[in-house]
């Protein structure tokens, strides 16, 4: 078993969190993806045990929903959205754009295990499309050129938080609607930053 004591600590606090175990599932699945980049055969195990359900139920969850990852993924999941309102304002150039900078086709990860790109369907950011995400971290009103400018700080700095308020302030155009409150914490890991999960940290 591969889950340490302090992650199995963790893990039983976020269960009691639900009034049945099995409901703990999704978020255990973010917890595994935070530790491995995916979700391992060890980690279906290790949840299975925890939740009492069977290892086929946790990877039929695990492979249905595309937030949970199968493959080791880079150390920064680039998402751009191609779903309608996206592609109207030009996302296809950013998705071009961005697999000539990377190398990568859709679902591939760089050698270095810096990068992995991926288009997906909507992400909820209409109102400031084109948009994408950094380890589901948003960032809204792209253009091509800011994108790659996005992806050249990311593998020039390799920051270990990435902040949507920051790369949006910095890389971002338009927005879907005023933020309103600043938010200096972004995401740890190609898992959605939780506070739960602690796959989130303040910027200093």
């Amino acid at each position: 078993m591969s889950w340490d004591e302090k992650l199995l600590k963790q893990a039983k606090k976020i269960i009691k969190l639900y009034p049945q175990k099995r409901s703990a599932l999704g978020t255990l699945l973010h917890l595994a993806q935070s530790k491995d980049g995916y979700i391992s055969d060890d980690s279906i195990s290790v949840i299975s045990d925890l939740v009492g359900i069977t290892e086929v139920q946790v990877k039929s969850v695990s492979t249905f929903y595309s937030m949970y990852k199968q493959e080791p993924t880079g150390k920064y999941l680039l998402s751009v959205c191609k779903s309608i309102s996206c592609e109207i304002n030009n996302s296809s150039e950013v998705i071009n754009k961005l697999q000539e900078f990377t190398g990568l086709n859709n679902n591939e990860t760089d050698e270095d295990g810096l990068f992995t790109f991926e288009a997906v369907e909507c992400i909820g950011a209409c109102g400031g499309a084109p948009a994408m995400q950094v380890n589901y971290e948003t960032v809204e009103g792209l253009t091509a050129e800011n994108a790659i400018n996005l992806c050249s700080w990311l593998k020039e700095k390799q920051p270990d938080i990435v902040v949507a308020d920051d790369m949006q302030k910095d890389f971002g155009g338009v927005k879907s609607f005023d933020w309103a409150i600043k938010d200096n914490s972004g995401a740890t890991s190609n898992a959605p930053g939780f506070q739960t999960l602690k796959t989130t940290k303040a910027k200093k």
